[in-house]
């Protein structure tokens, strides 16, 4: 095995970890959002929000890297994460009211790096510049901005990935930057940003666990069918 392989072994044994947390930490904060709801609580600065500020950047890192690393379909790669976000928006709505679910701006992001990916090099902005307008009109139709930010964090994660060190450092920055606004606070954004690092370039002798990308996608819209039954 060479040295590259075994790097890659480790990343992907940190990731799959990552991933489970993340799944469990989102159900945590949408559970948290429908209580503090029901309780008439103001959601925002709530500390019960706070371990699911964890979850969009790891998927948009995720996202990033699955698509770079391990996807040798990347067409088909982009249509899962698209189908699970019209799926799991009806779900969403039913949950928490709102339109404009995480895995939108996901969606678009890998929709920009495959039709990116197909262009000549001068072309390529143009593709980003064209993804961004179109994040910035799904923030109105959800009346959020986090699907602009996310969508922005993912291209800076792609770019964090493809120029390792040297230019990736800023990149990295850049993507911990845009998931600031949403995130709650900041000590909470650096240490969500040094556990993703730390994953990349450490092994920490975890047991090796798989989560099977069916259950991974299904789970998004799934926990939020689950919770909408709780809604009322």
């Amino acid at each position: 095995m060479t040295m590259n392989e075994a790097m890659q072994r480790v990343r992907s044994d940190n990731f799959a970890w990552l991933k489970l947390i993340a799944l469990v930490l989102m159900f945590f904060d949408h559970a948290s959002i429908m209580y503090l709801r029901a309780m008439h609580i103001p959601d925002d600065g709530s500390l019960l929000r706070l371990p699911g500020r964890f979850c969009i950047p790891v998927f948009g890192y995720l996202i990033a890297y699955g698509y770079l690393n391990f996807s040798h379909h990347r067409m088909r790669y982009m249509l899962r994460v698209a189908a699970i976000a019209v799926l799991a928006e009806p779900c969403y709505w039913l949950c928490l009211h709102e339109h404009g679910n995480a895995f939108i701006p996901l969606a678009m992001a890998l929709l920009v790096f495959v039709l990116a990916d197909k262009q000549i090099a001068a072309v390529k902005p143009l593709v980003y510049i064209g993804g961004l307008i179109a994040a910035v009109l799904a923030t109105f139709y959800a009346r959020t901005y986090d699907i602009v930010l996310v969508y922005a964090m993912c291209c800076f994660f792609r770019l964090a990935i493809e120029f390792g060190e040297g230019w990736g450092v800023p990149a990295f920055a850049c993507a911990l930057v845009c998931n600031w606004p949403f995130n709650g606070t900041f000590w909470a954004l650096l240490v969500t940003f040094a556990v993703i690092w730390a994953a990349t370039r450490y092994r920490f002798h975890l047991p090796r666990i798989r989560i099977h990308k069916a259950v991974a996608y299904a789970f998004y819209p799934g926990h939020l069918l689950f919770l909408s039954l709780f809604a009322n």
